[in-house]
């Protein structure tokens, strides 16, 4: 079975989304492509926020001296 990670691609995400997986249905009838793109994104913002990279945080530290 394939979980999500942080590893997983966008498209394996997006996959999900579209089709369902396990006990999560698919989502394809309520949400669409641009929509899904949307949730890939803002999943990849909460990963990020929890787990920043050294250009994530010199960014933020950039903005911050503005």
């Amino acid at each position: 079975s394939r979980k999500l990670r942080a590893q997983s691609s966008d498209g394996d995400i997006y996959h999900i989304i579209s089709r369902g997986q396990n006990l999560m249905p698919s989502y394809k009838n309520q949400l669409t492509p641009m929509e899904r793109w949307t949730v890939i994104n803002y999943v990849r913002a909460l990963q990020r926020a929890e787990y920043p990279t050294d250009a994530d945080v010199k960014r933020a530290a950039a903005q911050a001296g503005k």
